[in-house]
């Protein structure tokens, strides 16, 4: 199967603009956490007496250095799955960082009920990863 190629829109442009710029002023030494993350986070952060700077991430949801992480809760995940979003992010994870992991938090025990999610497999979610 042939690849198609890569058509970059406008909104890419400045997306990949963005990136660039927060990866010319990081630095290497902090944590940087987004600022959509979950007040539970934080506190999080702040019991354990972890020192971090609060930024809106222009991608992931954690950054240290060259490793990023992107946190999804379950429902989060398969819903960026199915709108494309995920592959997105992914992908400029990938173009832009050494270093990423993504977390998928949650019980798949909860999709059972979740109406966004019914007739999606365990083998959906894992091999739309596995085209990335």
């Amino acid at each position: 199967m042939e690849d198609l190629p890569i058509v970059e829109s406008e909104q890419e442009s400045t997306d990949q603009a963005i990136i660039e710029g927060f990866k010319k002023g990081i630095d290497q030494t902090k944590l940087y956490v987004d600022t959509r993350e979950p007040p539970k986070i934080y506190e999080y952060l702040d019991r354990q007496g972890i020192q971090y700077t609060k930024t809106l991430l222009p991608i992931g949801d954690f950054i240290f250095g060259d490793i990023c992480v992107e946190r999804k809760e379950i429902v989060d995940f398969i819903n960026s799955m199915r709108s494309g979003h995920m592959y997105k992010q992914l992908i400029n994870m990938q173009n832009n960082l050494k270093r990423k992991f993504l977390i998928i938090r949650g019980d798949f025990k909860s999709l059972y009920f979740n109406p966004y999610v019914k007739n999606w497999t365990l083998e959906h979610h894992l091999g739309s990863l596995a085209r990335i």
